[in-house]
């Protein structure tokens, strides 16, 4: 089964989640985490983005970084975040950093996500 993996730059825990809003809001030029810039406002999900995501073709989850460790997927990624796409125990970079921060919209994230899918043939299950 394929699956779309967004992992964020971010660690998981209360903790973290309200560091990172006061980074969002106190200093945001320096908030490090693009992925979480398009995909979240301050305290939640956007709404849009969640509409969006349900248009990729196979189910979505959702890492922080430490959990992406945790889980020892067989793919090496060098920075966060990342966009992965993971077959069975093969798992694929998507969307590196770099790419990422090149769409600054939720509907650019998505077609560049569609994009790189179709790019790669990987848009349906095999029958």
């Amino acid at each position: 089964m394929k699956k779309i993996l967004f992992v964020y730059n971010a660690d998981s825990g209360m903790f973290n989640t309200l560091a990172d809003i006061g980074h969002k809001i106190f200093s945001p030029k320096t908030y490090n985490c693009p992925l979480c810039e398009i995909t979240h406002s301050y305290f939640t999900m956007r709404g849009q983005w969640k509409h969006l995501v349900n248009m990729l073709p196979f189910p979505v989850s959702y890492l922080h970084r430490d959990q992406f460790y945790e889980a020892k997927l067989n793919v090496e990624v060098t920075e966060f975040p990342v966009v992965l796409l993971q077959k069975d125990q093969a798992v694929t970079v998507l969307l590196d950093r770099g790419e990422i921060e090149s769409f600054n919209t939720v509907t650019k994230l998505v077609e560049g996500i569609i994009a790189k899918l179709i790019a790669l043939n990987e848009t349906s299950e095999p029958d």
